[in-house]
């Protein structure tokens, strides 16, 4: 369970960033987690509302039986989804991760005009409705990963 709930929690993560920079505003800056080196703390307070429903749908893979205890293996290492558990795990992550996108784009969209309106700085300079577009624009950058040495084996 510990193992799911932590790739979710990893991807949701992602997603956030994703819309932060997207609307033109620096991750790293947050409200609530305060600022430590390599944090992305803004995206922190985002998804710490929408924990629950990673928690939810985690308790819903195993209840359901869609993920099971032979889906996983045992290393030194920890906890490892195997292929045919993966493979239905992000079948199930899918349209949860639509459902949160959106989530995200609000809060991100909230967090934005309340700086703005604050009137300690001008608006971000591109406000996306689909902050997806700029995936396409950071692999053709060069840009593929977001912060430099950070660990992307989701097989957890």
């Amino acid at each position: 369970m510990n193992a799911v709930l932590s790739l979710s929690y990893t991807l949701l993560h992602a997603e956030a960033v994703l819309a932060l920079y997207g609307a033109g505003l620096d991750p790293f800056v947050g409200f609530y987690h305060a600022l430590d080196f390599g944090r992305e703390s803004l995206a922190c307070d985002l998804v710490e509302p929408l924990r629950v429903e990673i928690d939810q749908h985690t308790l819903m893979l195993f209840r359901s039986e869609k993920l099971r205890a032979d889906d996983f293996s045992q290393t030194d290492g920890g906890c490892l989804l195997g292929k045919a558990g993966r493979a239905r795990y992000y079948a199930e992550w899918e349209p949860l991760a639509g459902r949160l996108r959106k989530l995200l784009t609000e809060s991100v969209s909230d967090v934005a005009a309340a700086i703005t309106q604050s009137g300690s700085v001008d608006a971000p300079p591109a406000q996306r409705k689909d902050t997806h577009a700029l995936l396409p624009a950071l692999a053709t950058d060069g840009l593929d990963t977001l912060a430099e040495g950070e660990d992307d084996d989701f097989d957890e």
